[in-house]
């Protein structure tokens, strides 16, 4: 998922380059079509990097709630390490889960 998380931004950075008279002249329609094609690979590479990191905040959130670490009132029965380290874990299986099922 990072990789394509790279590709699609270094694409979308490169068609925001202006083009070259000599590009025009060499590419044509096709550096038109390719640019289309980056800013779109791009676009959604983003869009598939927010589900991930959406998915990873509301596991996290979650855990956190579960594990105590969410203001409320009542005694901690588990260590802080412990509860923080289980959110860690919740919010990366969440985010992995969701990066496969994203492609």
């Amino acid at each position: 998922m990072a990789g394509a998380l790279a590709l699609g931004v270094g694409l979308a950075i490169a068609s925001a380059f202006p083009r070259t008279r000599q590009e025009d002249e060499l590419f044509g329609e096709a550096s038109d079509d390719m640019r289309e094609r980056a800013m779109s690979e791009g676009k959604s590479a983003l869009h598939k990097a927010e589900g991930v990191a959406r998915a990873s905040y509301e596991a996290a959130s979650q855990e956190a709630d579960e594990q105590g670490l969410k203001p409320r009132s009542g005694s901690e029965a588990k260590p802080l390490a412990e509860r923080a380290a289980a959110v860690g874990r919740a919010a990366e299986e969440a985010g992995r889960e969701e990066a496969k099922k994203q492609g």
